[in-house]
């Protein structure tokens, strides 16, 4: 927000104390609807492409895992127990208890740490998704050797001159060795 605010006064100020070029006798016209369209409609396709998969996996956690959505019960049991949430099962999740002697688990408890949990989990998943497609592997194109061969080369020159038994850093060696 800051920054727009101060990209605003420096257009202004350059607008109001500014000379026009020599041979025209005004400035060019500034668009701001064709930026804006040009600038932001492609981040905001690519904001709900992005959100739309993150937005799923939250509602099924919320949905399976803590058993409501906002205010509204997506239980598959009901219960009627005077002791409240706390006592009651109400997903499948809460079948699964932190111990098998724990006779009276607070059920309530053991929802709001697993949904934190996979809160968790989607998250660093999501970022390690994101990482991967902005940061391109390019573990396959560097050329380390002195012959200026990648590994996919090595590998094939390593399966014709000498069968599958030599790696291609067994071939490079050999190759430097030998040159």
């Amino acid at each position: 927000m800051i920054s727009i605010i101060v990209t605003a006064v420096f257009v202004y100020y350059h607008r109001l104390v500014g000379r026009p070029p020599l041979n025209r006798p005004k400035f060019a016209t500034f668009k701001f609807m064709s930026y804006l369209t040009i600038t932001y409609k492609p981040a905001f396709y690519g904001t709900l492409l992005g959100l739309a998969p993150i937005v799923m996996g939250n509602l099924l956690i919320t949905i399976l895992i803590s058993g409501h959505l906002m205010s509204i019960p997506t239980h598959l049991f009901s219960c009627d127990d005077p002791a409240g949430d706390s006592a009651c099962v109400y997903t499948l999740f809460d079948m699964i208890l932190d111990s098998p002697q724990n006779n009276s688990p607070d059920y309530v408890l053991l929802r709001t740490g697993r949904t934190g949990t996979a809160f968790l989990v989607l998250g660093a998943y999501s970022t390690i998704v994101s990482l991967i497609i902005l940061i391109p592997d390019k573990g396959g194109e560097v050329k380390t050797n002195k012959l200026n061969l990648s590994r996919g080369e090595c590998r094939k020159l390593t399966m014709a001159t000498f069968g599958s038994s030599l790696s291609g850093s067994a071939l490079i060696s050999y190759t430097l060795r030998h040159s």
